[in-house]
């Protein structure tokens, strides 16, 4: 074999290698902080894990930031929903389109919600994810006060 078809080889092999160091292979991904701690993110192109988040009064005051990048863009048409057990909207949130990904949700404003009608689901929906993405559940926590 001559010198240069090795090289070739050895070129494509290491290509090859490489490319399985990637995290995520392009795609979407959608990420959840509260008060600009991340506490959940998921590669759209990887398997999906059942994410929860549970949520209690302790939490009024937090801010919750919903990312998701269409391969690094902000969609158009976005909502956040929250949806109960049957799958109906119980309150939507909808954002103008604008370049920022971030999406801004009241912890304060999901509570009651989360009072009434227990483990609710999140989801995202746009024009580029019309049928919506579910993103977690959120869970009713109970506040522990420590007794004398």
């Amino acid at each position: 074999m001559k010198k240069s078809s090795i090289s070739a080889v050895l070129l494509l092999v290491a290509a090859f290698i490489l490319q399985s160091f990637d995290r995520a292979p392009g795609g979407d991904l959608y990420r959840i902080y509260l008060n600009d701690k991340m506490v959940l993110e998921q590669f759209v192109t990887l398997p999906q894990q059942k994410h929860q988040l549970t949520l209690t009064e302790l939490n009024e005051k937090d801010r919750m930031v919903v990312y998701y990048s269409h391969c690094g863009s902000p969609g158009t048409a976005r909502s956040v929903q929250v949806k109960d057990s049957k799958g109906a909207i119980i309150k939507q949130w909808k954002y103008m389109d604008t370049k920022e990904i971030g999406l801004q949700v009241a912890v304060k404003e999901l509570l009651p919600i989360l009072e009434k009608n227990g483990t609710v689901t999140i989801h995202y929906a746009s024009a580029e994810v019309s049928s919506g993405k579910l993103l977690a559940a959120l869970n009713p926590g109970k506040t522990v006060v420590a007794k004398r």
